[in-house]
C-alpha cells in the first residue's frame, strides 16, 4: 500500500485541510488578499468544502468500512457540518468577520457535492 493510501495519511489530509480552512478564516476582513475580494464569497465556500468533502469521504471510507455509501455521505455531512459550524462561529472572534448561516448551508452543499463526486468517480474507475 502506498503511503498516500494509508488511513493515517487520509486522516492527516482531511484534518490538515480543515486547518487550512480555519487559517483562512483567521484573516481579518480588512486584510483579505485582493484576489479573494474579487471572488464571490459563496463560490469560495462551496469550492473549499467540496474538496473537504472529498478528503473526508476518502478518509471515512477506510476508517468506517462497514458503512454504505449513503451512510458515508451522512457521516461526511455530520462531521463536516460540525466543522463548518465551528469555522463559521470562529469568525466571531476575528475583526471585521461575521458568521453567516448562508455560508454554512453552502458549506453543507459543498460537502455533499464532494462526497457524491468522490463516490461516483470511485465507482466509474472501478468498472
Amino acid at each position: 500500500m502506498k503511503f498516500w493510501q494509508t488511513p493515517s495519511f487520509r486522516r492527516a489530509a482531511a484534518l490538515g485541510f480543515f486547518g487550512l480552512i480555519i487559517l483562512g478564516s483567521s484573516v481579518p476582513g480588512r486584510h483579505m488578499p485582493s484576489v479573494f475580494k474579487l471572488t464571490p464569497d459563496k463560490l469560495l465556500h462551496g469550492a473549499e468544502y467540496t474538496l473537504f468533502g472529498i478528503l473526508l469521504v476518502r478518509w471515512l471510507r477506510v476508517a468506517l468500512p462497514g458503512l454504505s455509501e449513503m451512510g458515508l455521505c451522512g457521516m461526511v455531512l455530520l462531521s463536516g457540518g460540525l466543522a463548518a459550524a465551528l469555522d463559521e462561529n470562529y469568525q466571531r472572534l476575528i475583526p471585521n468577520r461575521t458568521p453567516d448561516i448562508r455560508d454554512w448551508f453552502v458549506d453543507l452543499a459543498g460537502l455533499l457535492t464532494g462526497c457524491v463526486v468522490y463516490l461516483v468517480l470511485k465507482r466509474r474507475l472501478k468498472n
